[in-house]
């Protein structure tokens, strides 16, 4: 479709945040939110200042999924509500389809960022959001995972009594799925799938802990700002080192976002107390996952040793079922938007469709 400029004052609202958010791109009302590089942080922005500016009522994340360009998203504004599952922490991000519904957990925002994921799933595979309770609402004094598994697990078992269940988590939303299947293992309802998307395991029982020195901590943190760098426009790279010193100063996540002056969620609001980033953070730091007996496909960005808790060759590992490992390109902070998220729901749906029988199985295959 030909580019058109904004007509209307809404569509004019719209694309002048998209542009702010997007860092100055140009958006015409048929531009698709994903294509301009959008991912589901920006969009969750984006929904807090349409909440807050234009519609005083709470705007879904996966509203994008539904309204990907200006034009869609204005005219779902003005003539419905967006969807949403009232006083549960599930988002469906993508509901339609019959195949068994994928579960993503949330990560440090509290937010499901899997909106590029879902889409290039295809449209049979129904993905569903779980959100932090609090995104949008007070703040907890602490957090668990097992508190919070067993919230997650009562409220999808609510909505989808019976397996088989998908689960997948991004980072260290990895192991709070870990533990949300394993709450589901001891009910005895089938995890079919668990998926750890570059999943740091920071605690094992069956090892001592191996603590990097602070040279090789910060040669990490050095590597990982590379990688963002380099996946980043000529345009961008300039303003994203003013960003992450002035994050840093902050101590927040939020060092590739534009510094738009916009609202932020609640979320990643720091207001005198820990933010709810913190929380989950070190929440997961906390967490002692126990070994887990169902099946495993784990996605690596780089050749690096995170995962080798759960490769099943080494001792004490913390898989006991079948193990898939599955190296997909781009670093940390990029392999899940464009153009690397192609090749990621590729491979994941081929382990979708082997863990629910449309596939033959594949031997294991270790780390590269």
């Amino acid at each position: 479709m030909s580019y058109r400029t904004a007509e209307t004052s809404l569509e004019i609202a719209l694309a002048q945040i998209w542009s702010e958010m997007l860092g100055g791109a140009r958006v015409g009302v048929h531009d698709n939110f994903f294509d301009l590089g959008g991912d589901s942080l920006i969009a969750a922005r984006i929904c807090s200042w349409i909440e807050e500016e234009l519609t005083g009522q709470p705007v879904p994340v996966a509203t994008f999924l539904q309204a990907p360009t200006v034009a869609e998203l204005a005219a779902l504004l003005r003539e419905a509500k967006p969807p949403t599952l009232s006083g549960t922490c599930l988002v469906p991000i993508q509901a339609g389809g019959s195949r068994p519904p994928l579960f993503c957990l949330h990560g440090v925002t509290g937010f499901a960022v899997y909106l590029s994921l879902a889409r290039h799933l295809g449209p049979d595979q129904p993905v569903y959001g779980v959100q932090a309770p609090w995104v949008d609402g007070p703040l907890p004094s602490s957090v668990r995972f097992e508190d919070l598994a067993a919230q997650y697990v009562r409220e999808i078992r609510i909505l989808f009594p019976r397996g088989p269940y998908l689960l997948c988590g991004y980072s260290v939303a990895g192991l709070l799925a870990w533990e949300v299947a394993q709450q589901l293992h001891a009910m005895e309802q089938r995890v079919a799938l668990l998926a750890l998307l570059d999943t740091h395991v920071y605690n094992n029982p069956a090892r001592p802990p191996e603590r990097a020195s602070t040279l090789e901590q910060f040669s990490r943190r050095v590597e990982f700002h590379v990688d963002v760098l380099r996946s980043l426009p000529l345009k961008d790279r300039l303003a994203y080192i003013p960003r992450l010193l002035r994050a840093r100063w902050r101590r927040g996540p939020r060092a590739a976002l534009p510094g738009t002056g916009r609202p932020e969620p609640a979320a990643l609001r720091d207001e005198g107390r820990p933010p709810f980033w913190r929380m989950v953070l070190g929440a997961g730091r906390a967490y002692i996952p126990r070994p887990y007996p169902g099946p495993l496909a784990v996605f690596l960005v780089k050749q690096h040793d995170l995962n080798l808790d759960i490769d099943p060759r080494r001792p004490g590992s913390l898989a006991a079922g079948r193990v898939e490992i599955h190296r997909v390109p781009g670093s940390h902070a990029t392999f899940l938007t464009a153009p690397h998220v192609r090749v990621l729901a590729a491979i994941f749906r081929e382990c979708l469709d082997r863990a629910i029988g449309l596939r033959p199985r594949r031997r294991w295959r270790g780390m590269a």
